[in-house]
């Protein structure tokens, strides 16, 4: 019975329903909490509008200065000019560095804080984020084959069981047919690799060291990802970061091969409707098929490659590995006496954020985690007693900010010493009474001194007051028409050495013997050099000035020798 009404069911219903939908290709693990406490006020440019919160000001002029230079070299390589100004919303809630285009909502946010990552290189923060976004909402909504009202849709027909009775108004429905139509056909491959390659007179991404080193890499062990796996996210952070790094690698490819103007060619070919799907458009383009172009990437990649690394094959030379598990092992350091190793660990995790910090015992090989979430390198106190970090917490109003932290090796707790302080890489000093730091306000940094108390048994409830405009630190906060951030922290004394105006960035600060000299790595625009603070005079020097990644600088203990991590040749 139920068969024969099957085959003899009617076509009740036919329709087609469009779903809005928002799309954010930036998304991650990062949690957005709601600010109320927070004051907003807006200003426009010729093609722009622009919101920014207290604080943020700098930030946020700078950005709309960026926009409009940017704006005619990215619009006139994709033949595509918004009908509408695009709204940039500026950030600086949370110690955290990203951008995120809502393409369909004519929205990029900008966090202002500056980007230091394992796995970039070194560039000038705002003018590449701000290109970066800003190419993702050319370059896809110029592929977009309806408008930005209608994303996508489904078309959906419907099935209905013949009726059995009179007062039956419409039979039980056993069909459902379901097509998505989507307005747009895009791999993260193509959206990530030409937000990378930007434009021509807009340029402010290039291929650093450390992405080479993660393509050569994958080459080399036969890791490359497949085509379909570079059309996705959904990966750990590696998997993630590699579809970046062999998107922008794939892009210039393409542009190299066929010229600047495919990748225009490319995004009007996918707006059409006869191109249901994103290879389609690339043939056409091309006049080669994906894996085809996928496969000549690849062998000149792999020649490439071969020959840059063929005297460093012939002679290999490889240590003993002390963490095999992860795709994180960050920051090792030994204690004073040699008996233990810290490090920052993400073994049995996918994401680098989800770390340990672990401690490794040289005599016993026994591992013992200690804390987790460490957003910065380690220092041991002279006495090997204390290790100090940073790690993030989140404040009373949502906002994650980094904070300082030590662990009593003797007793075996860690100690908080600061709250909403935002400040990273902290270092012993030789004679253990004080640490150096870095803070980070607005996209700006200050380098800074903790004169620690006697002992950490003090409560945090002593206070000290950053602009949250410059990162000026004041005892008091002034009437300057500023807001200030109020820090607490646990006894002692904080002071302010250097303050940066200027997008200077201030990485891994570390004492010389004697105290009196602070060397740290530092960049404003690629790469970046290493310098010297002479803490009695207040003078600042560079010791390394290159076009070349010179970083992590460490001193001998009898002050002779400076050892740091650089890539003259491209590989460190």
């Amino acid at each position: 019975m139920e068969r024969s009404l099957m085959l003899k069911m009617k076509w009740k219903l036919f329709t087609l329903i469009l779903l809005l939908l928002g799309i954010n290709l930036s998304s991650g693990q990062f949690i957005d909490y709601n600010h109320p406490e927070l004051r907003w006020k807006t200003f426009e440019t010729e093609h722009f509008v622009v919101h920014f919160h207290q604080g943020t000001q700098r930030t946020a002029l700078l950005v709309g200065k960026i926009a409009e230079e940017i704006y005619p070299h990215v619009t006139g390589l994709y033949n595509y000019r918004p009908k509408e100004k695009i709204h940039f919303i500026i950030k600086d809630t949370d110690d955290y560095s990203n951008g995120g285009a809502f393409f369909f909502d004519n929205k990029i946010e900008i966090w202002a804080s500056n980007l230091d990552y394992i796995m970039r290189g070194t560039k000038n923060w705002l003018r590449d984020v701000v290109t970066h976004e800003f190419t993702h909402m050319i370059s896809i909504q110029k592929m977009i084959k309806t408008n930005l009202l209608f994303p996508y849709g489904f078309f959906q027909v419907f099935g209905y069981e013949k009726e059995r009775r009179k007062d039956v108004v419409r039979g039980f429905p056993n069909v459902l047919v379901s097509y998505p139509l989507s307005s747009i056909n895009l791999p993260v491959w193509f959206a990530e690799g030409t937000a990378q390659h930007q434009a021509p007179g807009a340029r402010y991404d290039y291929r650093d060291p450390n992405r080479e080193m993660i393509i050569r890499d994958r080459i080399l062990h036969e890791q490359l990802l497949t085509y379909n796996s570079m059309t996705v996210f959904g990966k750990s952070s590696h998997g993630n970061e590699s579809a970046y790094n062999l998107g922008f690698s794939f892009v210039n490819y393409l542009a190299r091969r066929f010229g600047e103007h495919i990748l225009e060619k490319i995004a009007w070919n996918s707006s059409r409707w006869k191109h249901w799907t994103f290879e389609g458009a690339l043939k056409e383009a091309t006049g080669l098929p994906a894996k085809q172009l996928y496969k000549d990437w690849k062998d000149s990649l792999t020649t490439t490659y071969l020959q840059r690394t063929e005297v460093i094959r012939q002679n290999e030379v490889k240590g003993q590995a002390l963490e095999v598990k992860g795709s994180a092992n960050l920051y090792p350091i030994f204690s004073p006496d040699g008996q233990w190793i810290a490090y920052v660990s993400n073994a049995g995790e996918d994401y680098f954020s989800l770390n340990r910090l672990v401690l490794y015992n040289r005599k016993s090989k026994e591992k013992k985690t200690i804390s987790q979430n460490i957003s910065s390198s380690l220092s041991w106190s002279p006495d090997g007693r204390y290790l100090i970090y940073a790690r993030q917490k989140r404040n009373s109003h949502g906002s994650a900010f980094n904070d300082l932290f030590v662990y009593d090796v003797q007793a075996e707790k860690e100690i908080r010493l600061t709250k909403n302080l935002r400040g990273r890489n902290p270092d012993f000093s030789h004679d253990g009474k004080k640490v150096v730091f870095v803070t980070e306000t607005n996209g700006l940094n200050q380098l800074n001194i903790y004169w620690l108390p006697q002992n950490f048994d003090q409560k945090i409830n002593c206070v000290v007051w950053f602009s949250m405009e410059t990162g000026e630190l004041n005892v008091l906060p002034k009437d300057d028409g500023n807001d200030w951030r109020k820090v607490e922290y646990r006894g002692g004394k904080i002071e302010q050495l250097l303050r940066f105006e200027n997008e200077r960035q201030i990485y891994h600060p570390r004492w010389m013997p004697g105290d009196q000299t602070i060397i740290f790595d530092t960049a404003i625009e690629y790469g970046r050099d290493i310098a010297r603070y002479e803490v009695e005079s207040k003078k600042m020097e560079f010791i390394l000035n290159s076009r070349v990644e010179e970083r992590y600088p460490f001193v001998s203990p009898d002050g002779q020798f400076l050892y740091y991590a650089a890539s003259p040749t491209g590989i460190y």
